[in-house]
């Protein structure tokens, strides 16, 4: 079924000029408005970016835009503008960048001066210039993993302190000024130093779920369980890939109740073989 439904897009660079005559904010929504009721177009929503420059420098503050293209995704429209101009600009990375959205999007873009446009025409230069910015995009995205990693090893070696992703049961994350650190949860802490003493005592993890099911009505899965008591984290030790550093004040267990907790769950293991 053929959508029925449009956005309008319209970009004014500041007053109306000779040499862009009939681009004006009225001139752009008449047209827009008047192809749409003369193919039974239902207007949802209209984006508008005024006084801003179709400059590549000046994309970051092409806020209707960027908004428009963050909602593409998940709306069954046609998008609508005057000009094709109006919307990929003039700049060789704005318009490589605007295209490749839409067309991820897999939307449809009609544009009211020139009915016959497609952007989904194989234009060499638009092929191009698409690739170069996909290239550029992997790019920086590997460098921002270089960068992360970088910081997530410096983190742990400079503050001793967990570098990134979830809490640990028996911790929180608390922002402290600039930074997020690990702190102690006591309640979840003493649950934590209760099922390293049932491991030393020989019980399985399943057996230490139905206990603490048991005891405390908590539910905690027989793999939750076994991650808790194989985590260097409840020694003290903050690991980031290779780089790993100590902090005692986060110890929840000492190193010898860790290392016999383990030594149980191995003979266990070996007797189940």
């Amino acid at each position: 079924m053929e959508t029925k439904r449009a956005i309008l897009y319209f970009r004014t660079s500041g007053a109306t000029l000779k040499s862009n005559k009939g681009f004006g904010l009225a001139d752009q929504s008449s047209d827009c408005e008047a192809y749409c009721k003369a193919n039974g177009l239902e207007i949802v929503n209209t984006f508008c970016d005024n006084g801003v420059s179709g400059s590549d420098e000046a994309l970051e503050k092409s806020y209707a835009l960027l908004e428009m293209l963050s909602t593409l995704n998940g709306e069954d429209v046609v998008i609508i503008t005057k000009n094709s101009d109006r919307l990929m600009g003039r700049g060789s990375y704005r318009a490589a960048w605007v295209r490749r959205e839409i067309i991820k999007s897999g939307k449809k873009l009609i544009t009211t001066d020139n009915i016959d446009y497609n952007i989904y025409d194989d234009d060499p230069a638009s092929v191009l210039m698409t690739k170069i910015f996909d290239a550029v995009a992997i790019f920086e995205k590997m460098n921002i993993s270089l960068r992360l990693a970088k910081s997530r090893r410096a983190k742990v070696r400079e503050s001793h302190m967990k570098a990134s992703g979830p809490a640990p049961f028996g911790y929180s994350w608390e922002d402290v000024g600039k930074n997020r650190e690990l702190v102690i949860e006591e309640a979840e802490a003493e649950t934590v130093k209760e099922i390293f003493k049932l491991a030393i005592a020989g019980r399985s993890a399943a057996s230490i779920g139905s206990y603490l099911y048991l005891e405390y009505g908590m539910k905690m899965s027989r793999a939750k369980i076994y991650g808790i008591l194989t985590n260097e984290t409840y020694k003290g030790v903050m690991r980031y890939g290779a780089t790993e550093s100590m902090n005692e004040s986060l110890a929840l267990i000492p190193s010898v109740t860790f290392g016999k907790a383990k030594a149980s769950l191995s003979r266990r293991s070996k007797k189940r073989k």
